[in-house]
């Protein structure tokens, strides 16, 4: 429900309109009223557990999607991003090496 609520309010919170309801290209109208239309299917909403929310509103303050890592990954090559988080620490210095070791800029 707290997922539902939160795409519903995203147009109130970027001041588009005054309520979710004005919107309209929500589906919150359909669901008011209890009955579908053409685009929208009027059913029970998913569960989300409290922490999956924790992870929405975390993925949300650091820019990344939330979902399976095969998904994820899927995303990132089609866009070209990288959204997973990569090792931490500074990158190394100095240019690549071959394979014996030995530095190919020397």
């Amino acid at each position: 429900m707290a997922a539902f609520r939160y795409v519903a309010l995203n147009p109130v919170k970027a001041g588009l309109v005054q309520a979710a309801a004005d919107w309209p290209w929500a589906s919150i109208q359909a669901h008011i009223a209890g009955r579908g239309t053409p685009y929208v299917e009027v059913a029970p909403g998913p569960s989300i557990d409290e922490a999956r929310w924790g992870e929405v509103l975390k993925a949300e303050l650091i820019g990344r999607p939330v979902g399976a890592e095969e998904w994820v990954r899927g995303l990132e090559e089609r866009l070209g991003r990288d959204f997973l988080p990569k090792k931490r620490g500074p990158k190394p210095k100095g240019g690549r090496e071959e394979e014996d070791g030995r530095d190919l800029f020397r």
